[in-house]
């Protein structure tokens, strides 16, 4: 009997583990394509971005010239396009979205290019100024292809969505600039009127000619194999269109070149790449959502494995607990006993540490105040008799000895947090700031301190730390203050759902953004002692009291302005 049983235990695991395994093999699957389209998003998204950098790039290049010819009306187009650029620069930045998708390196090596050709102020304007800007444009188009490299958007296997990507990442980006390239020359030829060169015109639209017809093919199919009506996607007819204003641009331009002002011509060549760009938004919107859909169809795939798995897992633990239940049920008891054990051991630890901590403070201590005792023996006795220097030197050494002291006693209190917490108790916060103020009257007199509150609430907290946590950030508040000025701080309270949020703010010198992790390590100072006193552990413990009742403790600050702490009380204990 037992022999069977055991067989079919056996029986079943094995199959189990066979339909577990092939479903884990379906869900990396699914997860893997999950993970593919939200890259494909992520280039797709940086590419619009690069666009954006280009669009902007051509339009002051265009009007570069024109500007070193004083035609005021070409202003507001350079300053508001290279106001996009130094947002898109940041945008990109801040976001980190080149991960994955573009080499840093060249990333920054590209963004520097563009901003010392772009947003110099003092570049005079030349035909190779004009070429540069241009050479560096065609650089900013390849990395649109290197993204759709990266983001592995070229290997698609969908069929209307590798045309898409052939006219959001390569046709579009390149008939864009040859006519953005035209509307900046012919703009200066116009404006210095130099005679256009109609073979130069016709040369040029014969290479476009072929960049069109690939644009006209790849629409034409995108629409025959459309699998969405929500977006309509790229349009033969308004392309169509585009090309024929562009040319009859051309052409007005080419016959009529003395009366058409260079100013007129930029705004009709704007309006035919505009033209160009709701093509380019069609098809990114319709792959944007088609990729999304994917997405969707994957996920909705991942639930149907994974109930599938939860279902096996049951299976299997039903199976399974038949059989350990005698054995779960002795390792209780056994269990319960250790436990029982090792908590009297962790008692006795516990009791064993903190008798260490007072000890080893003291033995620490006690060295310290014999050096600063003798030091201030030897000032007394022989100060009379020791030069200038040795008298500076016992100074350093009678205020390094008390700094040693100050941070010892400061890491004790240190660690005396892990397990020091007093009972839960009804304060009333205002109350308790009242006695807080008192305890810090003469730095506040000092100082000329001017604190005010907001209405504070009675909760039901750690008393001792709380009054603790308060005393040290409005300290903190008045000692960095900035020279001439008179602390400004304000306590405040918000009401959470399941928390309170209480602030202190103050007008003081203010903290770097990039300090704000390292002003809560113990012993981490932005100052020196000779410009703030102090030990550097201040932040550190008011952030371990707040997380030992409950909470978290951060701040918002700006160099020179001030500081605003906050930190949140639960209002359930546990």
């Amino acid at each position: 009997m037992n022999r069977v049983r055991d067989s079919t235990f056996f029986l079943i695991t094995v199959l189990a583990a066979v339909f577990l395994l092939g479903g884990y093999f379906l869900l990396e699957d699914k997860n893997h394509l999950v993970e593919t389209t939200q890259k494909e998003l992520k280039g797709l998204s940086l590419q619009r971005d690069i666009l954006g950098i280009i669009i902007a790039m051509q339009k002051v290049r265009g009007s570069h010239a024109p500007l070193a010819a004083k035609d005021q009306k070409f202003l507001p187009i350079s300053e508001q396009n290279k106001q996009t650029l130094k947002e898109l620069f940041a945008k990109i930045d801040a976001q980190n979205a080149v991960r994955g998708l573009l080499p840093v390196d060249e990333w920054n090596e590209l963004k520097k290019s563009g901003e010392d050709l772009f947003l110099n102020e003092t570049l005079p304007p030349s035909s190779h100024l004009f070429e540069e800007r241009t050479t560096l444009i065609k650089r900013f188009i390849r990395a649109m292809r290197d993204i759709s490299d990266n983001s592995t958007l070229i290997l698609d296997p969908e069929i209307t969505s590798y045309y898409l990507i052939d006219i959001t990442t390569n046709l579009l980006p390149r008939m864009i600039e040859y006519i953005a390239h035209h509307r900046g020359a012919i703009t200066a030829m116009l404006l210095k009127k130099q005679p256009i060169n109609p073979d130069k015109i016709h040369s040029d639209l014969l290479q476009l000619e072929p960049l069109y017809d690939n644009l006209i093919r790849a629409a034409s199919m995108v629409q025959r194999s459309k699998t969405t009506d929500q977006i309509y996607g790229p349009n033969v007819t308004d392309i169509s269109n585009a090309d024929i204003f562009y040319k009859s641009l051309l052409d007005s331009a080419l016959h009529r070149s003395s009366t058409v002002s260079a100013y007129d011509f930029f705004m009709r060549g704007t309006e035919v790449i505009r033209a160009y760009l709701a093509t380019y938004d069609q098809s990114a919107d319709l792959l944007n959502l088609l990729l999304k859909q994917r997405i969707k169809i994957n996920k909705d795939g991942r639930v149907s494995i994974i109930f599938f798995l939860l279902f096996l897992y049951c299976f299997v633990i039903a199976i399974g607990y038949l059989a350990l239940k005698n054995y779960v049920q002795k390792q209780e008891v056994i269990a319960a006993r250790d436990l029982k054990h090792v908590l009297g051991k962790l008692e006795k630890t516990n009791d064993e540490l903190e008798h260490f901590a007072y000890v080893a403070s003291h033995d620490l201590k006690e060295p310290l105040r014999t050096v600063a005792s003798f030091a201030r023996l030897l000032q007394h006795k022989y100060g009379d008799t020791i030069d200038a220097t040795g008298k500076e030197y016992l100074t350093i050494l009678m205020n390094a000895s008390m700094r040693m002291q100050q941070m010892v006693s400061n890491l004790l209190d240190y660690a005396k947090l892990d397990y020091e917490l007093s009972k839960p108790e009804s304060l009333d916060c205002a109350e308790e700031l009242t006695l807080v103020l008192e305890s810090l009257k003469q730095p506040i007199e000092q100082s000329g301190a001017v604190i005010t509150t907001s209405a504070l609430p009675t909760i039901t907290h750690h008393g001792a730390q709380f009054m603790r946590l308060m005393q040290n950030l409005i300290s903190n508040a008045i000692k960095y203050s900035r020279e001439g000025t008179a602390p400004q701080i304000h306590i405040a309270c918000e009401e959470r759902p399941d928390a309170w949020l209480f602030s202190v703010k103050d007008n003081g010198i203010g903290i770097d953004k990039k300090y704000f992790r390292k002003i809560f390590e113990p012993f981490k100072r932005l100052h020196n002692q000779d410009q703030y006193e102090g030990t550097g552990i201040g932040l550190a413990m008011c952030k371990k009291m707040v997380e030992r009742m409950g909470g978290k403790l951060w701040l918002s600050s700006t160099p020179n302005e001030g500081s605003v702490f906050y930190f949140t009380l639960a209002k359930q204990l546990n």
